[in-house]
């Protein structure tokens, strides 16, 4: 078996298991979002691992809304993952600027979640329960997801360098 044609079935394997984790992850956004709408009004029924005190339910629902942006973006970014190992899978080759175009997108969605997770989801949540929520716009960033945003983005600016690289060698032969 060649080289491309051991790369391809690997990449197969890993969109099926990116497709997988993509419906988990839908599934799960779907059951709290259900919760929610079922009854906004007791965190607990969708959030039970968490210490859930009726003194920081304000705080609570603020979490909830930022939890579900984030599993938002983790959602896009997975169906975006698919995306480029099944074309890879089907033979393409992952050095297109259709590949870089796409790892850039995954990086630039990782770094806005980061960045805007926090004030949005505390904004969303004065909106949704202005009864319950008191505190003024939360601001914060998850410094693991922008690392791991900025990481990708560099990831894509080597992956440009290969397109650069493989028209080349193309032109070349």
């Amino acid at each position: 078996m060649g080289i491309q044609q051991e790369m391809q079935k690997s990449a197969r394997w890993i969109a099926f298991f990116l497709l997988v984790c993509t419906v988990v992850s839908l599934a799960a956004l779907g059951y709290v979002i259900r919760a929610v709408v079922i009854d906004p009004n007791t965190p607990q029924a969708f959030f039970t691992g968490l210490n859930w005190q009726s003194d920081y339910t304000d705080v609570n629902l603020g979490y909830l809304c930022v939890v579900m942006i984030r599993a938002a973006a983790i959602l896009v970014a997975l169906a975006i993952a698919f995306t480029i190992f099944r074309d890879i899978g089907k033979g393409s080759s992952p050095f297109t600027s259709a590949v870089t175009k796409r790892i850039s997108a995954i990086g630039t969605l990782l770094i806005i979640a980061a960045t805007i997770a926090w004030p949005v989801g505390s904004l969303a949540a004065k909106a949704l329960w202005p009864g319950q929520v008191s505190y003024p716009v939360l601001i914060s960033i998850d410094w693991g997801t922008l690392v791991f945003g900025f990481i990708i983005s560099c990831l894509a600016s080597v992956f440009r360098y290969g397109c650069v690289l493989q028209r080349e060698s193309d032109e070349t032969l």
